[in-house]
């Protein structure tokens, strides 16, 4: 079931099944970041902490945690 509260949209699982098939399996498929304009404006695009999942993000974390 599919609701929408306050703008928000709300998604009722059926069963315990679904809801891991959905939220534990295909996780990478459904998340991602908030898009944030102001971030893009203020760094040119160059922040981590909002970079959408992907091959992008898979880069930036691993020179991140490279640098450590």
């Amino acid at each position: 079931m599919h609701l929408s509260a306050l703008g928000r949209p709300i998604i009722i699982f059926n069963s315990q099944k679904a809801a891991a098939d959905l939220l534990d399996r295909r996780a990478t498929i459904y998340s991602d970041r908030p898009k944030v304009p102001v971030f893009d404006l203020i760094t040119g695009k160059l922040h981590f902490s909002f970079t959408p999942f992907g091959d992008l993000y898979a880069r930036v974390t691993c020179c991140a945690s490279s640098c450590n």
